[in-house]
């Protein structure tokens, strides 16, 4: 009867990659007792030849917040678009309410004024990956309205004022 093979943690593959590039004498097999040692679990050495391989790359690399507690990290297409994405998101929380339109309009003006993404073609900024973005950078949409669900108006007017500022400036 085979051991079924169990998902690792994102956090536990940065701690092996971490340990390994501290250590690169490390055969794979010490490697898998080492990782035993630490966190009382069995790993295959297929599976340590894959997270120490360029596909997990990204774990190494700490610009862009990332959920490391969870067993699956979504990869992201567009770093550099989904860094100045995020600190926008960021600071205009509170200032404005941030919708899932609006952080797809706001996506589509970053991607047209980075330097790196000229000459790609335009996404189309899908739900899926407004939902992944939104996951990866545990970004909660909020409704504004008050107990009895009435929604002021006003607020409502003064921040479309607001937000064609922002993404036609």
């Amino acid at each position: 009867m085979s051991k079924k093979r169990r998902q690792i943690p994102e956090s536990q593959k940065i701690v092996l990659r971490k340990h390994y590039c501290d250590n690169p004498h490390l055969k794979q097999a010490e490697l898998i007792q080492w990782f035993k040692q630490t966190f009382n679990k069995d790993i295959t050495q297929g599976q340590v030849s894959q997270f120490l391989s360029n596909t997990y790359d990204h774990l190494d690399d700490d610009i862009t917040p990332c959920r490391h507690d969870s067993k699956w990290c979504c990869m992201q297409r567009w770093p550099e678009l989904e860094s100045a994405l995020y600190q926008w998101q960021q600071q205009m929380e509170g200032k404005v309410s941030i919708t899932g339109d609006l952080l797809q309009a706001a996506a589509t003006r970053f991607f047209q004024q980075i330097p790196v993404y000229q000459g790609q073609e335009l996404p189309k900024w899908s739900n899926g990956w407004l939902d992944n973005f939104k996951k990866r950078h545990r970004i909660k949409e909020h409704t504004l309205h008050d107990e009895s669900g009435e929604v002021d108006q006003a607020a409502i007017a003064e921040q479309i004022v607001s937000l064609s500022f922002i993404t036609y400036n």
